[in-house]
């Protein structure tokens, strides 16, 4: 059920042809992502690594198919920053952050920022919001007690919800 949602979000934003297959196949390995980030607290560099070479290889043929070469440079771009911020905080902050979630980071960044940039940033402030919501109401069951709280299926959701909005707003 939400492999078919996740694919009848790209059918829905999509902006054209070209570009359906990648939105397609990053919604489901999104899914698949969080999924197992539920189960496991972790985000599996065997998902992660191949996906990322077939997101560069649909991108590219998207791009190459539509002539946009610009949107991809400019997600690449996106996708680099927000790499550089996600690393960041991991330094930062040891233990709050996993080392698979700044590397799905980019991942999702690269998609979103095709859309466009503020596509990106809509993802990550809906998943973000979402995850600390979420985990305020956690800690607060347990009286403030350490709460651990997979972060993928948070972004992987904001991402998918930043797809939608994406669609009719732009």
């Amino acid at each position: 059920m939400a492999i078919a949602a996740a694919v009848a979000i790209a059918v829905a934003a999509a902006p054209n042809l070209a570009m359906l297959p990648a939105l397609a196949a990053f919604n489901v390995v999104v899914v698949v992502i969080a999924v197992v980030d539920i189960a496991e607290f972790k985000v599996p560099n065997r998902i992660l690594g191949p996906s990322f070479l077939m997101a560069a290889l649909l991108m590219v043929a998207a791009s190459a198919f539509t002539g946009e070469w610009t949107r991809l440079g400019r997600a690449s771009a996106v996708a680099a920053v927000v790499f550089a911020a996600f690393l960041a905080l991991a330094l930062v902050a040891p233990g709050s952050l996993g080392l698979g979630d700044v590397k799905l980071a980019p991942y999702l960044a690269l998609h979103l920022a095709w859309l466009a940039p503020v596509v990106c940033w809509w993802g990550f402030l809906i998943g973000s919001a979402t995850a600390g919501v979420w985990s305020a109401a956690a800690l607060r069951r347990r009286r403030g007690k350490k709460v651990m709280l997979p972060y993928a299926p948070f972004l992987g959701a904001g991402a998918l919800m930043a797809e939608l909005i994406a669609r009719t707003v732009l």
